[in-house]
């Protein structure tokens, strides 16, 4: 059987600095010196939603050593359709259905970098256990995705927000959202009828068949994309305080079923018609509440560039 000669690849890389594809063995992405005194240190951080890429963004902090005090929130409990997607859980975590805020604290609590407090229950619970929300934390980190909580927290005059994605295309999502100069989390995720919502996750439903011959339905994922997602997280979490940050992309998409030549990177700028994220008479306030949080020079003095929604 003739086999056909193999095509010249080209080798190259995509930087994690401005998601460009460049030279394998040159540094064109102009990508500043990391201090080492900022190495990892990435504030007071809260984070709604342990799930697949939220349980591998923790993991992955762990992982890279990031100094940092968070706050976890979430209601659910580990199960073994879980498992497949998330670097954090185990087998263990599933047959005694721990809570997933529980086995995060638990597989943190010998870590010399991550002091980890959490609340076992929902956005809409630590509201009301937490009223003081406001000016005690750096970053918002959503990833969490029922219950209306995206749109709640868009509305909660939030500081920076950073969050990690998948869909059921093999696509990984991160976006960066500054207060008052970029798209919100309301604008990355409109309020939609979740089944014909244009942005699923990774994941679907599968028939299983029991021990006993019975049949039944059950999640199922593309288990790579979660950390993907939490890994391109993290970049944004080590490029925060660089210089030239916020000139930055801010929606980047990467399908991992295609070649990844180049990833697609935009930035993408409020909207004059969103509820949450152009409300000029909130700056105001947003300074008094987030004015001393770590990221809170990332909010330009003037008006930022705006976008129309037809």
């Amino acid at each position: 059987m003739r086999q056909e000669p193999l095509q010249h690849f080209e080798p190259y890389r995509w930087s994690l600095w401005d998601y460009g594809r460049h030279d394998l063995h040159s540094r064109t992405d102009a990508a500043p010196p990391v201090p080492r005194s900022s190495i990892g240190s990435v504030g007071r951080l809260l984070q709604v939603g342990v799930g697949a890429v939220g349980s591998c963004i923790i993991y992955l902090l762990d992982l890279f050593g990031c100094r940092a005090t968070m706050l976890l929130v979430d209601y659910d409990h580990v199960e073994v359709e879980n498992l497949g997607a998330s670097m954090l859980f185990g087998f263990a975590d599933a047959v005694s259905e721990d809570p997933k805020v529980v086995v995060a604290e638990r597989y943190v609590c010998y870590s010399r970098s991550l002091n980890v407090d959490v609340v076992d229950g929902s956005w809409h619970d630590l509201v009301e256990l937490r009223p003081d929300l406001h000016g005690v934390f750096d970053l918002w980190i959503p990833v969490a995705n029922q219950h209306g909580v995206r749109r709640s927290m868009a509305n909660s005059c939030p500081p920076l927000m950073i969050h990690g994605s998948t869909s059921s295309d093999w696509d990984v999502f991160v976006a960066r959202h500054i207060p008052f100069r970029e798209h919100c989390l309301s604008c990355r995720f409109p309020e939609v009828d979740p089944v014909t919502s244009v942005f699923p996750c990774g994941a679907g439903t599968i028939q299983v068949a029991d021990a006993d011959g019975s049949i039944r339905t059950v999640d199922a994922s593309l288990p790579f994309l979660s950390a993907a997602a939490a890994a391109l997280v993290i970049a944004e979490l080590f490029k925060l305080e660089l210089s030239g940050y916020s000139a930055l992309p801010n929606y980047v998409q990467v399908n991992l079923a295609g070649t990844l030549e180049e990833p697609i990177a935009r930035s993408l700028p409020r909207h004059t018609a969103c509820s949450s994220c152009d409300r000029p008479a909130l700056r105001t306030i947003w300074a008094e509440m987030n004015g001393a949080s770590r990221y809170s020079g990332l909010v330009d003095s003037t008006k930022g560039s705006v976008i129309s929604k037809s």
